[in-house]
């Protein structure tokens, strides 16, 4: 726990002393529960690494679970207004209810791509991919979970 909290820190920190993006977005499923989901974060940098923070809530179902995804990003720019982006990073569950923290798995990841927009000197849109995948018995040692999410957002540039 305190590894995490100190994790969580450095997070902060690092998210404060460079560029900041904070973003909305909406998402849904394609496979498994086929549940939506409400997101929102933060991202820092806006060159080619970028760290985030990412909460995702589900809204088709009441849930006491708060899904956190610390990520690290890796940021390809096309032209001026248009980057492709691919990242991974660990699942961190939050129960609300009994106000427990815990990691999802320790050999699970959230891994993502997407394209990010942007219109204006401030505002940004977003679409991505998402799944699951850890490390499994297999002739590569990555496993996949089958479950892919959709998710389209806007967000604000700082």
């Amino acid at each position: 726990m305190r590894s995490l909290i100190c994790m969580g820190i450095i997070i902060l920190f690092t998210i404060v002393s460079f560029s900041m993006s904070v973003y909305v977005s909406k998402g849904i499923e394609l496979s498994g529960l086929e549940r939506q989901f409400f997101g929102v974060g933060l991202q820092s940098g806006n060159n080619f690494l970028r760290s985030e923070l990412n909460c995702y809530v589900p809204v088709t179902q009441i849930s006491s679970l708060l899904e956190l995804d610390p990520a690290v990003s890796l940021n390809f720019r096309l032209g001026k207004n248009v980057s492709l982006y691919t990242g991974l990073g660990f699942i961190v569950l939050v129960d609300l209810y009994k106000l427990q923290v815990f990691i999802y798995s320790d050999n699970a990841f959230r891994v993502k791509a997407g394209i990010n927009l942007k219109l204006t000197d401030l505002i940004h849109i977003f679409g991505e991919v998402m799944t699951i995948a850890g490390l499994a018995d297999s002739p590569f040692f990555i496993g996949w979970s089958g479950v892919l999410y959709v998710n389209a957002g806007i967000g604000l540039n700082y």
